[in-house]
């Protein structure tokens, strides 16, 4: 019975053969492809670890519509295992001369390691007038200049008008076409521009990016790496509580002290 089971098999397979070998194709293509897929994500994973700790990607972004001042920083920078990098961010419109565009505005410090930039053609700023775009900002070419078009942007930026000196790959933008929103224009953000830290003249920071060690010793999406950013994230809001009551408190006494001062000389 079995040997005419396995014949009455193979004639029923010779005389459909273009769809069983139809079908074959189609689960073999099904297989490789979910293979492929598979083999895929440890070795992505495995490039993002090692692109991250390349370029020393924060691993906290800490935002204060009050911003941060020394004594702030001095607090964050003291947690074991921490380093910091304070940071300025300001959102206007720029033009090039003949288009408008939302720009999203940040410090570059060539002293610091945190967030490296990976430069894609030109070089970087020597000189407080010149700047960085994004790789994806090809409409403004090297050379160009563009102009600061917001108003209170004076109260913010020493310099409004800047020439462009080169491109860059930034760790903190995955995506070309994705840079994050704004109160501005449209509210997407059509390119990032990286200004000498200098031109920021406003007295608080306003962003600080911080990078742990236990954190780095981790491959990314590891259960490890989870466990330390869960610890830390725990930390940090535990501290920043700490900090903004204490901020406001000498916010205070500053402005009782200004009061008794005028007082004073009435």
């Amino acid at each position: 019975m079995k040997n005419a089971a396995f014949k009455n098999t193979l004639r029923t397979i010779w005389r459909t053969r273009a769809r069983y070998f139809s079908i074959l194709c189609i689960v073999a293509l099904g297989v490789g492809f979910f293979a492929g897929i598979k083999a895929s994500k440890p070795d992505m994973i495995r490039s993002t670890d090692i692109y991250s700790d390349s370029q020393n990607l924060m691993h906290f972004r800490l935002v204060s519509t009050w911003g941060f001042d020394e004594k702030d920083t001095e607090k964050i920078s003291a947690v074991p295992g921490a380093s910091l990098k304070r940071s300025y961010f300001y959102d206007a419109i720029i033009s090039n001369g003949s288009d408008e565009s939302e720009a999203h505005f940040i410090s570059y410090d060539k002293d610091s390691d945190i967030n490296q930039l990976w430069l894609k053609d030109g070089r970087f700023p020597v000189k407080s007038t010149e700047c960085l775009l994004d790789s994806a900002a090809s409409a403004f070419v090297n050379g160009s200049r563009i102009t600061v078009l917001t108003k209170d942007s004076e109260g913010t930026l020493s310099n409004t008008d800047f020439t462009v000196v080169g491109h860059v790959y930034s760790s903190m933008y995955v995506s070309d076409f994705e840079h994050g929103n704004t109160m501005l224009g449209d509210g997407d953000i059509d390119v990032v521009v990286f200004i000498p830290k200098d031109n920021f003249i406003i007295d608080v920071f306003t962003e600080l990016y911080v990078v742990f060690d236990d954190m780095k010793a981790e491959n990314v999406y590891s259960d490890g790496y989870i466990a330390a950013e869960t610890r830390r994230k725990a930390e940090l809001e535990a501290l920043l509580k700490e900090t903004g009551a204490e901020r406001y408190a000498r916010t205070v006494a500053e402005a009782e002290n200004k009061i008794s001062e005028a007082e004073a000389e009435i």
